[in-house]
Protein backbone atom coordinates (compact mmCIF):
# COMPACT_ATOMS: atom_id res chain seq x y z
CA UNK A 1 0.00 0.00 0.00
CA UNK A 2 1.32 3.55 -1.30
CA UNK A 3 0.02 6.85 -1.53
CA UNK A 4 0.92 10.38 -3.19
CA UNK A 5 -1.06 13.50 -2.28
CA UNK A 6 -3.71 12.87 -4.35
CA UNK A 7 -4.01 8.97 -5.29
CA UNK A 8 -3.37 5.69 -3.12
CA UNK A 9 -2.17 2.20 -4.95
CA UNK A 10 -2.30 -1.41 -3.67
CA UNK A 11 -1.53 -4.29 -5.72
CA UNK A 12 -3.71 -6.81 -6.97
CA UNK A 13 -3.00 -10.80 -5.90
CA UNK A 14 -3.43 -13.60 -8.26
CA UNK A 15 -3.72 -17.06 -7.51
CA UNK A 16 0.17 -17.63 -8.03
CA UNK A 17 1.68 -14.82 -5.97
CA UNK A 18 2.25 -16.00 -2.39
CA UNK A 19 3.55 -11.90 -1.30
CA UNK A 20 0.13 -11.21 -0.21
CA UNK A 21 -1.00 -9.27 2.96
CA UNK A 22 -2.61 -10.58 6.01
CA UNK A 23 -5.84 -12.79 5.28
CA UNK A 24 -9.58 -12.38 6.67
CA UNK A 25 -13.11 -11.06 5.70
CA UNK A 26 -13.78 -9.67 2.29
CA UNK A 27 -16.87 -8.18 4.02
CA UNK A 28 -15.44 -7.38 7.93
CA UNK A 29 -19.35 -6.77 8.54
CA UNK A 30 -20.07 -10.26 7.17
CA UNK A 31 -18.71 -13.62 9.55
CA UNK A 32 -19.36 -15.91 6.42
CA UNK A 33 -18.38 -13.96 3.53
CA UNK A 34 -15.10 -15.66 2.19
CA UNK A 35 -11.55 -14.98 3.51
CA UNK A 36 -9.25 -13.33 1.22
CA UNK A 37 -5.30 -12.09 1.66
CA UNK A 38 -5.47 -8.72 0.44
CA UNK A 39 -6.11 -5.22 1.23
CA UNK A 40 -10.09 -4.33 0.86
CA UNK A 41 -10.14 -0.25 0.08
CA UNK A 42 -13.47 1.32 0.58
CA UNK A 43 -14.49 3.87 -2.19
CA UNK A 44 -17.95 6.24 -2.26
CA UNK A 45 -20.41 6.44 -5.05
CA UNK A 46 -19.13 8.70 -7.70
CA UNK A 47 -15.68 7.97 -7.07
CA UNK A 48 -13.40 6.16 -9.90
CA UNK A 49 -10.26 3.34 -9.83
CA UNK A 50 -7.72 2.78 -11.76
CA UNK A 51 -5.86 -0.44 -13.20
CA UNK A 52 -2.26 -0.12 -14.83
CA UNK A 53 0.07 -2.79 -15.21
CA UNK A 54 1.98 -5.13 -17.92
CA UNK A 55 1.93 -8.49 -18.83
CA UNK A 56 4.92 -10.47 -20.15
CA UNK A 57 5.41 -14.01 -21.10
CA UNK A 58 7.68 -16.36 -19.01
CA UNK A 59 10.85 -15.19 -20.69
CA UNK A 60 10.40 -11.47 -19.46
CA UNK A 61 9.00 -10.39 -23.16
CA UNK A 62 6.37 -7.96 -23.36
CA UNK A 63 3.06 -9.94 -24.40
CA UNK A 64 0.33 -8.48 -26.89
CA UNK A 65 -0.79 -10.83 -28.27
CA UNK A 66 -4.14 -11.20 -26.73
CA UNK A 67 -7.06 -8.73 -25.60
CA UNK A 68 -7.51 -8.35 -22.05
CA UNK A 69 -10.32 -7.11 -20.07
CA UNK A 70 -11.41 -5.53 -17.05
CA UNK A 71 -14.16 -6.87 -15.10
CA UNK A 72 -16.22 -6.32 -12.06
CA UNK A 73 -18.38 -8.73 -10.65
CA UNK A 74 -21.71 -6.96 -9.77
CA UNK A 75 -23.93 -9.71 -8.79
CA UNK A 76 -21.85 -10.87 -6.23
CA UNK A 77 -22.00 -14.62 -7.44
CA UNK A 78 -18.56 -15.36 -8.01
CA UNK A 79 -18.68 -15.37 -12.11
CA UNK A 80 -17.04 -12.47 -14.08
CA UNK A 81 -18.51 -12.63 -17.13
CA UNK A 82 -21.38 -10.51 -19.43
CA UNK A 83 -21.01 -7.27 -20.87
CA UNK A 84 -22.49 -5.39 -17.96
CA UNK A 85 -19.65 -7.15 -16.02
CA UNK A 86 -17.25 -6.03 -18.63
CA UNK A 87 -15.56 -2.48 -18.67
CA UNK A 88 -12.95 -3.49 -21.54
CA UNK A 89 -12.03 -5.82 -23.69
CA UNK A 90 -8.61 -4.72 -25.46
CA UNK A 91 -4.94 -5.83 -25.73
CA UNK A 92 -2.28 -3.89 -24.18
CA UNK A 93 -0.84 -0.91 -25.65
CA UNK A 94 3.37 -0.69 -25.88
CA UNK A 95 4.99 1.77 -23.71
CA UNK A 96 8.12 2.39 -22.59
CA UNK A 97 9.19 -0.99 -23.75
CA UNK A 98 6.10 -2.45 -21.66
CA UNK A 99 2.79 -4.47 -23.02
CA UNK A 100 1.17 -1.63 -20.76
CA UNK A 101 -2.83 -1.80 -20.01
CA UNK A 102 -4.58 1.03 -18.19
CA UNK A 103 -8.13 0.62 -17.85
CA UNK A 104 -10.68 2.44 -15.11
CA UNK A 105 -14.21 2.09 -13.72
CA UNK A 106 -16.23 4.69 -12.19
CA UNK A 107 -18.81 3.71 -9.34
CA UNK A 108 -22.15 5.39 -10.87
CA UNK A 109 -25.21 5.97 -8.71
CA UNK A 110 -26.54 2.47 -10.46
CA UNK A 111 -24.34 0.59 -7.98
CA UNK A 112 -25.90 -0.55 -4.44
CA UNK A 113 -23.36 -0.29 -1.74
CA UNK A 114 -21.76 -3.56 -1.79
CA UNK A 115 -18.32 -5.16 -1.83
CA UNK A 116 -17.58 -5.97 -5.17
CA UNK A 117 -14.78 -8.72 -6.79
CA UNK A 118 -12.66 -6.87 -9.47
CA UNK A 119 -10.50 -8.73 -12.05
CA UNK A 120 -8.14 -8.00 -15.06
CA UNK A 121 -7.20 -10.90 -16.97
CA UNK A 122 -6.92 -12.26 -20.37
CA UNK A 123 -10.40 -12.68 -22.73
CA UNK A 124 -8.81 -16.44 -23.70
CA UNK A 125 -7.71 -17.14 -19.98
CA UNK A 126 -8.07 -20.66 -20.53
CA UNK A 127 -5.11 -20.71 -22.38
CA UNK A 128 -2.87 -19.22 -20.10
CA UNK A 129 -1.31 -19.75 -16.56
CA UNK A 130 1.41 -17.60 -14.29
CA UNK A 131 3.14 -18.41 -10.97
CA UNK A 132 5.93 -17.09 -9.29
CA UNK A 133 7.26 -19.97 -7.31
CA UNK A 134 8.83 -23.00 -9.02
CA UNK A 135 6.32 -25.62 -9.44
CA UNK A 136 3.55 -23.97 -8.92
CA UNK A 137 0.94 -22.87 -11.75
CA UNK A 138 -2.33 -20.93 -11.32
CA UNK A 139 -5.03 -19.24 -13.25
CA UNK A 140 -4.07 -15.80 -15.08
CA UNK A 141 -5.93 -12.68 -13.50
CA UNK A 142 -5.21 -10.42 -10.91
CA UNK A 143 -8.05 -9.84 -8.18
CA UNK A 144 -8.85 -7.72 -5.73
CA UNK A 145 -11.86 -6.29 -3.72
CA UNK A 146 -13.56 -3.06 -3.34
CA UNK A 147 -15.83 -2.09 -0.97
CA UNK A 148 -18.26 0.81 -2.29
CA UNK A 149 -20.32 3.28 0.38
CA UNK A 150 -23.33 3.91 -0.52
CA UNK A 151 -25.43 7.37 -0.45
CA UNK A 152 -29.18 7.42 1.00
CA UNK A 153 -32.17 9.64 0.51
CA UNK A 154 -35.11 10.41 2.74
CA UNK A 155 -38.57 10.19 0.80
CA UNK A 156 -41.92 11.27 1.83
CA UNK A 157 -44.37 9.35 0.46
CA UNK A 158 -46.96 11.30 2.03
CA UNK A 159 -47.14 14.97 2.90
CA UNK A 160 -50.26 14.99 4.67
CA UNK A 161 -52.05 18.87 6.35
CA UNK A 162 -51.51 18.81 10.12
CA UNK A 163 -55.11 19.68 12.02
CA UNK A 164 -55.64 20.29 15.57
CA UNK A 165 -56.97 17.44 17.95
CA UNK A 166 -56.31 14.65 15.13
CA UNK A 167 -53.83 11.77 15.02
CA UNK A 168 -51.84 11.95 11.46
CA UNK A 169 -49.40 9.39 10.04
CA UNK A 170 -46.62 10.56 7.84
CA UNK A 171 -44.96 7.88 6.09
CA UNK A 172 -41.62 8.07 4.31
CA UNK A 173 -39.07 5.76 2.44
CA UNK A 174 -35.14 5.63 2.73
CA UNK A 175 -33.37 4.37 -0.17
CA UNK A 176 -29.63 3.77 -1.37
CA UNK A 177 -28.22 5.74 -4.29
CA UNK A 178 -29.61 2.86 -6.63
CA UNK A 179 -32.51 3.71 -5.43
CA UNK A 180 -33.17 0.63 -3.67
CA UNK A 181 -34.62 0.13 -0.39
CA UNK A 182 -33.02 0.21 2.77
CA UNK A 183 -34.57 -2.77 4.84
CA UNK A 184 -34.27 -2.91 8.82
CA UNK A 185 -32.74 -0.10 9.35
CA UNK A 186 -33.27 2.76 12.06
CA UNK A 187 -34.62 6.41 11.20
CA UNK A 188 -34.59 8.89 13.93
CA UNK A 189 -37.07 11.85 14.35
CA UNK A 190 -37.83 14.81 16.05
CA UNK A 191 -40.98 17.19 15.73
CA UNK A 192 -39.96 20.77 16.11
CA UNK A 193 -43.32 21.84 17.52
CA UNK A 194 -43.36 19.65 20.61
CA UNK A 195 -39.36 18.82 20.59
CA UNK A 196 -41.24 15.03 20.62
CA UNK A 197 -38.14 12.26 19.40
CA UNK A 198 -37.99 8.95 18.79
CA UNK A 199 -36.99 6.38 15.96
CA UNK A 200 -38.60 4.23 13.31
CA UNK A 201 -37.45 0.75 11.75
CA UNK A 202 -37.69 0.27 7.95
CA UNK A 203 -39.82 -2.53 6.67
CA UNK A 204 -38.37 -4.95 3.62
CA UNK A 205 -39.48 -1.95 1.34
CA UNK A 206 -37.71 0.82 3.15
CA UNK A 207 -40.96 2.12 4.71
CA UNK A 208 -41.38 3.46 7.88
CA UNK A 209 -44.31 5.32 9.42
CA UNK A 210 -44.52 8.34 12.36
CA UNK A 211 -47.52 8.66 14.08
CA UNK A 212 -48.37 12.24 14.94
CA UNK A 213 -51.31 13.06 17.79
CA UNK A 214 -51.42 17.01 17.48
CA UNK A 215 -53.62 18.07 20.30
CA UNK A 216 -56.59 20.63 20.55
CA UNK A 217 -54.05 23.39 22.55
CA UNK A 218 -51.03 23.02 19.97
CA UNK A 219 -49.78 25.76 17.70
CA UNK A 220 -51.05 26.92 14.63
CA UNK A 221 -47.98 27.40 12.24
CA UNK A 222 -45.27 26.37 9.95
CA UNK A 223 -43.14 23.27 11.65
CA UNK A 224 -40.54 20.87 10.68
CA UNK A 225 -40.57 16.57 11.01
CA UNK A 226 -36.45 16.03 10.74
CA UNK A 227 -35.55 12.63 10.04
CA UNK A 228 -31.83 11.25 10.01
CA UNK A 229 -30.47 8.00 9.16
CA UNK A 230 -27.29 7.48 11.00
CA UNK A 231 -25.84 5.15 8.42
CA UNK A 232 -23.95 1.85 8.14
CA UNK A 233 -21.17 0.44 7.50
CA UNK A 234 -21.60 0.26 3.84
CA UNK A 235 -23.88 3.30 3.62
CA UNK A 236 -23.49 7.24 4.13
CA UNK A 237 -26.09 8.64 6.59
CA UNK A 238 -28.71 11.31 5.52
CA UNK A 239 -30.95 13.66 7.30
CA UNK A 240 -33.75 16.15 5.58
CA UNK A 241 -36.21 18.23 7.47
CA UNK A 242 -39.08 18.49 6.23
CA UNK A 243 -41.61 21.88 6.75
CA UNK A 244 -45.58 20.73 7.60
CA UNK A 245 -48.14 23.02 8.67
CA UNK A 246 -50.61 22.74 11.30
CA UNK A 247 -53.47 24.19 10.12
CA UNK A 248 -57.17 24.79 10.73
CA UNK A 249 -60.25 24.31 8.20
CA UNK A 250 -62.19 27.64 7.35
CA UNK A 251 -65.56 27.32 6.62
CA UNK A 252 -67.48 29.91 4.72
CA UNK A 253 -70.95 29.88 5.75
CA UNK A 254 -73.30 31.48 3.41
CA UNK A 255 -76.01 33.91 5.83
CA UNK A 256 -78.69 35.63 3.91
CA UNK A 257 -78.92 36.27 0.05
CA UNK A 258 -81.84 37.81 -2.44
CA UNK A 259 -84.19 35.70 -4.27
CA UNK A 260 -82.82 34.08 -7.29
CA UNK A 261 -84.85 35.62 -10.13
CA UNK A 262 -83.39 39.28 -10.81
CA UNK A 263 -84.23 41.60 -13.34
CA UNK A 264 -82.27 44.60 -14.77
CA UNK A 265 -82.05 47.47 -12.67
CA UNK A 266 -82.45 45.07 -9.25
CA UNK A 267 -79.87 44.63 -6.62
CA UNK A 268 -78.31 41.23 -6.01
CA UNK A 269 -76.61 40.76 -2.52
CA UNK A 270 -75.27 38.25 -0.36
CA UNK A 271 -73.64 38.05 3.14
CA UNK A 272 -71.30 35.33 4.72
CA UNK A 273 -69.44 34.37 7.39
CA UNK A 274 -66.01 33.25 7.36
CA UNK A 275 -64.20 31.09 10.69
CA UNK A 276 -61.77 28.55 11.67
CA UNK A 277 -63.03 25.25 12.85
CA UNK A 278 -62.66 25.60 16.56
CA UNK A 279 -60.05 22.71 16.93
CA UNK A 280 -61.96 20.41 15.82
CA UNK A 281 -61.58 19.71 12.47
CA UNK A 282 -63.85 16.23 12.31
CA UNK A 283 -66.86 18.32 12.94
CA UNK A 284 -68.71 21.34 11.73
CA UNK A 285 -68.14 23.54 14.56
CA UNK A 286 -67.19 26.92 13.04
CA UNK A 287 -64.96 28.79 15.70
CA UNK A 288 -63.27 32.15 15.98
CA UNK A 289 -63.99 34.87 13.10
CA UNK A 290 -61.52 35.53 10.46
CA UNK A 291 -60.41 39.24 10.32
CA UNK A 292 -58.76 41.18 7.68
CA UNK A 293 -56.21 39.92 5.69
CA UNK A 294 -52.85 39.57 7.40
CA UNK A 295 -52.38 36.05 9.63
CA UNK A 296 -55.72 36.20 10.89
CA UNK A 297 -58.09 36.47 8.23
CA UNK A 298 -57.92 35.99 4.23
CA UNK A 299 -59.42 36.78 1.07
CA UNK A 300 -62.80 35.63 0.33
CA UNK A 301 -62.77 35.95 -4.15
CA UNK A 302 -66.62 36.12 -5.57
CA UNK A 303 -66.44 34.69 -9.03
CA UNK A 304 -69.75 35.03 -10.88
CA UNK A 305 -70.07 31.92 -13.72
CA UNK A 306 -72.90 32.86 -16.31
CA UNK A 307 -73.71 30.47 -19.14
CA UNK A 308 -74.40 32.03 -22.56
CA UNK A 309 -77.28 30.99 -25.09
CA UNK A 310 -74.72 28.87 -26.81
CA UNK A 311 -73.94 26.68 -23.51
CA UNK A 312 -70.96 28.03 -22.65
CA UNK A 313 -69.64 29.42 -19.16
CA UNK A 314 -68.17 32.73 -18.59
CA UNK A 315 -66.25 33.70 -15.55
CA UNK A 316 -65.63 36.89 -13.83
CA UNK A 317 -63.78 38.00 -10.48
CA UNK A 318 -66.59 40.50 -9.46
CA UNK A 319 -65.42 41.01 -5.51
CA UNK A 320 -62.74 40.07 -3.27
CA UNK A 321 -63.89 41.06 0.13
CA UNK A 322 -61.62 40.36 3.36
CA UNK A 323 -63.69 39.65 6.50
CA UNK A 324 -64.29 41.87 8.85
CA UNK A 325 -64.75 40.05 12.07
CA UNK A 326 -65.85 37.06 9.61
CA UNK A 327 -68.30 39.00 8.35
CA UNK A 328 -68.24 39.40 4.30
CA UNK A 329 -71.01 41.51 2.47
CA UNK A 330 -71.27 43.18 -0.92
CA UNK A 331 -73.96 43.94 -3.28
CA UNK A 332 -74.71 44.80 -6.88
CA UNK A 333 -76.21 46.45 -9.57
CA UNK A 334 -77.64 44.11 -12.64
CA UNK A 335 -77.92 46.08 -15.45
CA UNK A 336 -78.10 43.83 -19.11
CA UNK A 337 -76.88 46.66 -20.74
CA UNK A 338 -73.50 46.78 -19.34
CA UNK A 339 -73.24 43.46 -19.46
CA UNK A 340 -74.13 42.95 -23.02
CA UNK A 341 -71.30 45.17 -23.65
CA UNK A 342 -68.48 44.28 -21.75
CA UNK A 343 -66.04 42.23 -23.51
CA UNK A 344 -65.15 40.39 -20.10
CA UNK A 345 -68.70 39.96 -18.86
CA UNK A 346 -69.94 36.73 -17.50
CA UNK A 347 -73.38 36.94 -19.14
CA UNK A 348 -72.29 37.99 -22.63
CA UNK A 349 -75.71 37.67 -23.75
CA UNK A 350 -77.03 40.11 -20.60
CA UNK A 351 -79.35 37.59 -19.39
CA UNK A 352 -79.01 34.04 -18.21
CA UNK A 353 -78.29 31.90 -14.90
CA UNK A 354 -75.17 32.98 -13.07
CA UNK A 355 -73.84 30.52 -10.08
CA UNK A 356 -71.55 32.38 -7.48
CA UNK A 357 -68.56 31.19 -5.76
CA UNK A 358 -67.39 31.88 -2.62
CA UNK A 359 -63.55 30.84 -3.01
CA UNK A 360 -61.24 31.45 0.46
CA UNK A 361 -57.61 32.10 -0.90
CA UNK A 362 -55.18 30.08 1.19
CA UNK A 363 -53.51 31.87 4.01
CA UNK A 364 -51.75 29.62 6.04
CA UNK A 365 -52.15 28.56 8.82
CA UNK A 366 -55.98 28.76 7.37
CA UNK A 367 -56.20 26.27 4.52
CA UNK A 368 -57.79 27.03 1.48
CA UNK A 369 -57.58 27.51 -2.36
CA UNK A 370 -54.44 28.12 -4.18
CA UNK A 371 -54.90 31.42 -5.96
CA UNK A 372 -56.43 30.98 -9.67
CA UNK A 373 -54.11 32.52 -13.16
CA UNK A 374 -56.27 34.42 -15.47
CA UNK A 375 -56.58 31.62 -17.86
CA UNK A 376 -58.42 29.41 -15.85
CA UNK A 377 -61.32 31.27 -15.61
CA UNK A 378 -61.97 30.60 -18.96
CA UNK A 379 -61.30 26.97 -19.32
CA UNK A 380 -64.10 24.84 -20.14
CA UNK A 381 -65.27 22.24 -17.86
CA UNK A 382 -62.33 21.42 -14.76
CA UNK A 383 -61.47 24.92 -14.52
CA UNK A 384 -60.46 24.96 -10.85
CA UNK A 385 -58.17 22.56 -9.12
CA UNK A 386 -59.23 23.73 -5.69
CA UNK A 387 -62.59 20.98 -6.69
CA UNK A 388 -60.37 18.06 -5.98
CA UNK A 389 -59.08 18.95 -2.66
CA UNK A 390 -60.93 16.88 -0.56
CA UNK A 391 -62.92 19.05 2.27
CA UNK A 392 -62.40 21.92 -0.02
CA UNK A 393 -66.07 22.32 0.57
CA UNK A 394 -65.77 24.42 3.35
CA UNK A 395 -63.75 26.85 1.86
CA UNK A 396 -65.49 27.02 -1.67
CA UNK A 397 -69.18 27.80 -1.34
CA UNK A 398 -70.72 26.83 -5.02
CA UNK A 399 -74.17 29.16 -5.20
CA UNK A 400 -76.07 27.24 -7.83
CA UNK A 401 -78.34 29.69 -10.03
CA UNK A 402 -81.76 28.00 -8.90
CA UNK A 403 -81.38 28.04 -5.63
CA UNK A 404 -79.50 30.81 -3.95
CA UNK A 405 -77.66 32.03 -6.98
CA UNK A 406 -79.34 33.88 -9.62
CA UNK A 407 -80.81 34.26 -12.96
CA UNK A 408 -80.99 38.05 -14.47
CA UNK A 409 -84.48 37.29 -16.06
CA UNK A 410 -85.17 39.79 -19.73
CA UNK A 411 -88.58 40.95 -20.49
CA UNK A 412 -89.19 39.91 -24.19
CA UNK A 413 -91.42 41.15 -26.67
CA UNK A 414 -93.71 39.31 -29.45
CA UNK A 415 -94.59 41.38 -32.57
CA UNK A 416 -97.25 39.36 -34.97
CA UNK A 417 -97.01 41.29 -37.85
CA UNK A 418 -99.08 38.94 -40.50
CA UNK A 419 -101.49 35.56 -40.21
CA UNK A 420 -102.33 34.09 -43.70
CA UNK A 421 -105.63 32.06 -42.70
CA UNK A 422 -106.91 29.70 -46.02
CA UNK A 423 -110.45 27.97 -46.06
CA UNK A 424 -109.72 24.39 -46.49
CA UNK A 425 -112.43 23.32 -49.73
CA UNK A 426 -113.38 19.54 -51.26
CA UNK A 427 -111.29 18.08 -54.11
CA UNK A 428 -114.37 17.44 -56.63
CA UNK A 429 -112.76 14.60 -57.98
CA UNK A 430 -111.62 12.57 -54.53
CA UNK A 431 -114.27 14.02 -52.27
CA UNK A 432 -110.95 14.52 -49.53
CA UNK A 433 -110.54 17.63 -47.64
CA UNK A 434 -107.40 19.94 -49.25
CA UNK A 435 -105.26 21.20 -46.46
CA UNK A 436 -104.09 24.57 -46.97
CA UNK A 437 -101.06 26.52 -44.73
CA UNK A 438 -101.67 28.79 -42.31
CA UNK A 439 -98.65 31.57 -42.19
CA UNK A 440 -97.83 33.43 -39.04
CA UNK A 441 -94.90 36.08 -39.01
CA UNK A 442 -93.23 38.18 -36.84
CA UNK A 443 -90.22 39.17 -34.37
CA UNK A 444 -89.24 38.14 -30.91
CA UNK A 445 -86.89 40.54 -29.61
CA UNK A 446 -85.43 41.21 -25.76
CA UNK A 447 -85.64 44.49 -23.56
CA UNK A 448 -82.65 45.25 -25.16
CA UNK A 449 -84.10 45.49 -28.96
CA UNK A 450 -82.05 42.29 -29.76
CA UNK A 451 -83.27 39.62 -32.32
CA UNK A 452 -83.99 35.97 -30.20
CA UNK A 453 -83.50 33.32 -32.17
CA UNK A 454 -84.04 29.46 -32.01
CA UNK A 455 -87.10 30.07 -29.39
CA UNK A 456 -90.04 28.17 -29.59
CA UNK A 457 -93.41 30.22 -29.90
CA UNK A 458 -96.37 28.30 -29.42
CA UNK A 459 -99.17 29.85 -31.70
CA UNK A 460 -102.70 28.82 -30.96
CA UNK A 461 -106.41 29.32 -32.35
CA UNK A 462 -109.64 28.02 -32.54
CA UNK A 463 -112.44 28.06 -35.18
CA UNK A 464 -115.25 29.95 -35.35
Amino acid sequence: LRVNSTHWFIVMQNGGDFDAPPCGQINPNDPSSDQRCEIVPEMNTGETFRVIGNVTNRTGTPWIQDPMALQVDLDSNGVFQGSQETGYARVPTMYGGEARFDYNWTWYSQYQASTYGVRVDFTNSEFYFTGNQPNVLAETGAYNNVSVIGTTDLQLNTLPRLYRNQNTTVEARLIDNALQPVKNAPVNWTWSATGVNNYSETDSNGIFKIDLNITESDDLGNFTLQFSFPGSPLLQGSMVNQPMWVVSRTYVELITTTSNLRSSGEVWQFSAKVTDDNSTPALRDPGAALDGNGSEGGIVQVIFEGTSFDSVQHRQVMFELEPNAGDIYDELLLDAQILREDPSSYLPDGFGPVNVILRFQENLPHEGCEQLQEYQLSLQGAWDPCVVIQGSDHYRRVMQYNVDGFSLIGRTTLDVDDQIVYTSEIDPVTGQSIEKPMVVTGQLVDELGSNLTNRNIRVSYEMQ
